[in-house]
């Protein structure tokens, strides 16, 4: 039988201790944490730890957005979509999600990079 995958860090836990928010970004970024947070605590697994998930995309998504120059709008658009993509879905769990606790993803910024049309169909796999 294949040997399962070692699963990727920002998956398991434990969460890498949260640097301090710079000052003019705090409140956004805590308020987006908080959303992914409350998103990524619903997945009860135990190889998945809500605290590092969360961190990790939010990181990510700042990465993606902000520090490449785009708005706010932006950044809330993408933490939507992640919202999204944890959410435990009607009967069994989105395909993203299930590929989450998987180990499909290395990186969240692999998930953070997706159109939502491109999410959409990855979801549609399953």
């Amino acid at each position: 039988s294949p040997k399962p995958k070692p699963l990727p860090s920002w998956v398991t836990g434990p969460a890498m201790k949260k640097e301090e928010f710079h000052e003019q970004h705090r409140k956004e970024r805590t308020f987006g944490l908080e959303f992914l947070v409350d998103a990524a605590s619903r997945t009860s697994s135990s190889k998945f730890d809500p605290a590092s998930v969360s961190l990790s995309f939010e990181l990510a998504i700042f990465a993606e957005t902000k520090l490449r120059g785009q708005e706010w709008s932006q950044y809330w658009e993408k933490i939507h979509d992640v919202v999204a993509m944890l959410s435990p879905g009607q009967r069994k769990r989105n395909a993203i999600l299930q590929g989450i606790i998987d180990g499909d993803y290395r990186e969240p910024s692999e998930l953070v990079k997706l159109s939502r049309r491109e999410i959409h169909s990855l979801n549609q796999l399953k």
